[in-house]
């Protein structure tokens, strides 16, 4: 409070420090009363607007959610992919100290990275023979779609590049933009090297599983070309701490598991 006009606060001020109301020394104490029911109500009012928006985000992300269990009702063999692929991503990020802003966009970047194939038709997605080459332009246009599909939100602005380019690689020859090095995002190599060893190690409608001897081998032969060579050799580090347990065989949501 102020005991003079000449020291009120300039509405610049009151402005930059989010000051809703000013009240002298002397004035009335009922507009006192006054002024702190107004500034009791506009902080329910901020505090009814954050809560909205947090069950806007729940309903947005529980939505993402739903596209992705229609993708693995459309295409049996890749059920959990996305999820397994995040637990890889998720190993490595942890592994080479990620801080936690990146470490959740890393997160969500991962669960949501194939949502693009929502777009695919099934029988291209399903095909259990080798895809023609029309085919293959059609499958490679799922990370387009997926970016298109999570920049509408807010929610997924962060992410929406890093899906659309984790098909990128870093000699240039992957899609869709045929990006090199540095200008796929970091956290899309990471999603990169996780997709590609899951995709070795588990059944899909084309072919068998390979075992871990193999897919390290491939990870070996296919670093500093499709993937980013540093970023390998420490998920490289991270399957031989534990190469008997590493590969996630069948990935179970906790309210999935039987009683």
């Amino acid at each position: 409070m102020s005991t003079s006009k000449n020291l009120s606060p300039s509405v610049d001020a009151m402005r930059d420090l989010d000051i809703q109301a000013f009240f002298e020394k002397g004035a009335r104490f009922d507009q006192l009363i006054l002024n702190v029911q107004s500034g009791v109500k506009y902080i329910d009012k901020v505090n009814k607007v954050k809560n909205m928006n947090m069950q806007l985000e729940k309903y947005i992300i529980d939505f993402a959610e739903v596209l992705l269990k229609t993708i693995d009702a459309k295409d049996n063999y890749t059920g959990s992919h996305s999820k397994r692929v995040a637990e890889y991503a998720l190993r490595l990020g942890g592994y080479i100290d990620l801080d936690k802003d990146s470490y959740e966009t890393l997160k969500m970047a991962a669960n949501f990275h194939d949502i693009g194939k929502i777009g695919i038709p099934d029988d291209v997605l399903s095909k259990t023979t080798k895809l023609t080459d029309e085919e293959y332009e059609i499958i490679k246009t799922h990370s387009t779609i997926g970016a298109n599909i999570l920049s509408v939100s807010d929610v997924f602005k962060d992410i929406a590049f890093i899906v659309k380019c984790h098909h990128e690689r870093i000699d240039g020859r992957g899609y869709p933009s045929g990006l090199t090095g540095e200008e796929i995002p970091f956290l899309s190599k990471i999603i990169s090297i996780a997709d590609t060893f899951d995709a070795m190690t588990t059944k899909r409608s084309y072919k068998e599983s390979f075992d871990i001897d193999y897919a390290i081998n491939e990870l070996n032969r296919v670093k500093g070309t499709q993937l980013d060579s540093e970023l390998t050799e420490k998920f490289l580090q991270l399957i031989n701490m534990d190469k008997n347990n590493f590969i996630i065989h069948d990935y179970i949501e906790k309210d999935e598991v039987a009683n």
